[in-house]
This record gives C-alpha cells, sequence and structure tokens, in this order.
C-alpha cells in the first residue's frame, strides 16, 4: 500500500546537544510498518503530522481527506529522515532528529521541543509490502566512494547512510552544524570517515572547502552546464556507474545548487554521479 498513516505515540524526548532534539516514538500497528524486510533504511524521508491534528485513517484517499480536513483540525505536515528504527516482536519504535531553532521555531520544532511521553501524532511512512525504495534517494552503485555532504538538516540522513552503507562501498562524510558541540554519534563502518564541520562563516562554505580536498578540478574549463533550478532542487540519478566517485548533497537550497555546479563546472563530475536534494531554502518554511 506504499505509504500510509500510522498513530505514534511519544516514549521519549530529549536534547542532544544545542542544534538537535531527539523524539523516540512507538508505532501503532506496527506489524504494518515498512519498508520491506529486504529494503535498508538509509536517507527515507517520513512526514510528521503536528499536532493538533484529527487521527487520519490509512486508506488509498489518505492523503484527500487530510486535504478536504478543516486547517484548524488537520494539523501541519513536516519531512523527516527516519535516524533509527527499532523492531521488536511485537513493537516498533523510531527515532526522529529534529533541528532546534529556539529563536525562530516553527510548528513542528516548537512542537518537539515540547513533546512529553505521551502526546500522539501521526507518522506517513511506507507499510511492510513495499519494497519499492520510494521515499530513499542514497544509491551508490557498487565499488564506489560515496561523499557525503549536508548542514544540520542533513545529519540525520547522513548518519542512517553512513550506518546502512552496502557492503562494498565506502564514504567519506561532510557535515555542517552550527557549532562544535552538535556533533552526535555515528556508528561510522571501518573504512569510512564522517568530519563534521563546525560552521565558520556563510552557510555552505565549510562544505565547499571540504569539496575541494576531495575532488580533482577538471582539466577543462568549458564544461556546458546550462541547467536552472527552482526554489526546491531536487534531482536523484539512478543510472550511476560502477565504482569512482559517488555524491549525495543535501541541505539549504542554493548552498546545495552551488555544491552541484561547483562538481560540474569546476570538477568535471558526470551528473549521473551527483544526486542532490533541497531539503529547505532560507527565508521560507520547510518543505512538507
Amino acid at each position: 500500500m506504499s505509504f500510509q498513516p500510522f498513530r505514534c505515540t511519544v516514549t521519549a524526548n530529549r536534547v542532544l546537544s544545542p542544534s538537535f532534539q531527539r523524539l523516540t516514538l512507538a508505532v501503532n500497528n506496527s506489524a504494518d510498518f515498512g519498508p520491506a524486510p529486504s529494503v535498508s533504511v538509509r536517507d527515507l524521508r517520513v512526514k510528521l503530522i503536528i499536532p493538533p491534528a484529527d487521527p487520519l485513517v490509512p486508506g488509498e484517499d489518505w492523503y484527500r481527506t487530510w486535504l478536504q480536513t478543516d486547517p484548524a483540525r488537520r494539523g501541519t505536515m513536516r519531512t523527516y529522515s527516519l535516524r533509527e528504527v527499532r523492531r521488536n516482536p511485537d513493537s516498533v519504535q523510531v527515532d526522529i532528529d529534529v533541528v532546534r531553532h529556539p529563536e525562530a521555531a516553527g510548528p513542528a520544532s516548537s512542537w518537539a521541543t515540547q513533546a512529553s511521553p505521551g502526546d500522539e501524532l501521526t507518522m506517513i511512512a511506507p507499510t511492510r509490502d513495499d519494497a519499492s525504495e520510494s521515499g530513499i534517494e542514497f544509491h551508490p552503485p557498487a565499488g564506489s566512494r560515496a561523499i557525503l555532504l549536508g548542514d544540520e538538516t542533513a545529519a540525520p540522513a547522513i548518519a542512517r547512510c553512513l550506518e546502512d552503507l552496502p557492503s562494498g562501498v565506502h564514504a567519506r562524510a561532510f557535515i555542517e552544524v552550527p557549532e562544535a558541540s552538535d556533533q552526535l554519534d555515528i556508528r561510522v563502518p571501518e573504512g569510512s570517515t564522517v568530519t563534521w564541520l563546525p560552521r565558520s562563516g556563510p552557510r555552505g562554505r565549510d562544505l565547499q572547502a571540504a569539496l575541494d580536498e576531495v575532488v580533482d578540478r577538471a582539466s577543462i574549463s568549458d564544461i556546458d552546464d546550462p541547467e536552472s533550478f527552482g526554489p526546491e532542487p531536487w534531482s536523484v540519478p539512478t543510472d550511476a556507474p560502477e565504482g569512482g566517485d559517488y555524491f549525495w548533497i543535501a541541505g539549504e537550497s542554493k548552498v546545495v545548487v552551488a555544491l552541484r555546479r561547483y562538481l560540474v563546472r569546476e570538477a568535471g563530475v558526470e551528473k549521473s554521479r551527483i544526486a542532490f536534494m533541497g531539503y529547505w531554502r532560507e527565508g521560507v518554511a520547510m518543505r512538507s
């Protein structure tokens, strides 16, 4: 049935660092909660419907039902990555790391900061029979070196991708965060590395410097890249050749586009080797 609503209950809520808050949710009707056993979580995106909101009943028309609900009672929908999924024979718990915005909090981060055990909300997630990998964008080809770059909004997805790294693939990850104390625990596989970059200037500058260290600039200067991107840039090739470097970039839209253009125009990287996702745009509400 692909993505469906799952009612969840908050079981824990704790501050991880100045910029991260971790919600632990128990999933109702957990036997149906996906993805399929053959699919690793990686950067799987789910949606949370932030209270106050009426519960949704699973079915083909859940989204139409949600849209037709009085805005005062349907809640706010926001997209997040699953940091952890723990399955037991009769239960499922998930961790979702939320970026804290003490001075400019939106409805999702405000709710997450105040949520208490026992509070309920709805998650839109894949069902257990869904092996389509819908909502997953990390597809490194066999034998490749995966280079992951992102800001704090991409940190949970990068962490999960590293922990679910396919056999035969090794990775270098660079995560730009507001401050040094925002470094989180990640179970990095042997042969792979993660570098935390406390923001030292304009957003994205430290990620650009990291790219300079890991790629060779092209020997030609007339690479043609005429593409332009909308306010939510998103391109995920699925035909990257085996071996070589594979790039996964996510975070603020303008930064993501700049890094992708640098790879294509300055480093001569084939577009088929670059997945890039604008998770948010500075000055604009987060995508739903």
